[in-house]
C-alpha cells in the first residue's frame, strides 16, 4: 500500500476515480445547504487553526483535521455520496484532499491516494461483515 504509485493504477480506476472525484463533490455542494452540515462548518471555522484545506462550497480554508471533518459532513450530510461498497467517499476523500492540499501535492498524488484509500476501506469492510450485530 505505502509503495503504491499512480503509474501503478489502471487507467480504467484512473477515469473511475475522476467520476467519484466529481459525484463527490456534487455530493458536499448539495451537503452544503442542509441546516446540520452548516452548523458544523460553523464550528470548524469558529475554531480557527492554519488555513491548511479547502473546505467545500466555502471560501476559506481551516486546517487538516477540521477541513476532512467539513468535508467529510458535507459529503454525507445529504446521505447521496457515491457508493463503495463502504461509503468511503466520505471519508477517504476528506482525508485525501486534506492531506494533499496540506503538503501541495498533484492531482496525481490525490487519486493515488484515493486509490489505495478506497482499496483499504473495501477490505476493512469485507472482513468486518456482521461484526456491526455481535456483541460481547
Amino acid at each position: 500500500v505505502a509503495q503504491t504509485q499512480f503509474t501503478d493504477l489502471p487507467r480504467r480506476l484512473v477515469d473511475n476515480l475522476k467520476i467519484a472525484v466529481l459525484d463527490t463533490f456534487g455530493a458536499g455542494f448539495v451537503g452544503a445547504l442542509q441546516p446540520w452540515a452548516q452548523r458544523i462548518v460553523a464550528v470548524v471555522r469558529a475554531l480557527g487553526g492554519p488555513p491548511d484545506a479547502s473546505v467545500i462550497h466555502h471560501g476559506w480554508r481551516a486546517d487538516v483535521s477540521r477541513a476532512a471533518l467539513a468535508n467529510g459532513v458535507l459529503i454525507g450530510a445529504f446521505e447521496c455520496e457515491p457508493l463503495t461498497g463502504s461509503h468511503a467517499s466520505g471519508t477517504v476523500l476528506p482525508a485525501a484532499l486534506a492531506v494533499c492540499q496540506r503538503e501541495r501535492l498533484d492531482g496525481a498524488a490525490f487519486l493515488t491516494a484515493l486509490a489505495v484509500g478506497f482499496e483499504v476501506s473495501a477490505r476493512l469492510a469485507r472482513t468486518a461483515v456482521g461484526l456491526e450485530t455481535v456483541r460481547g
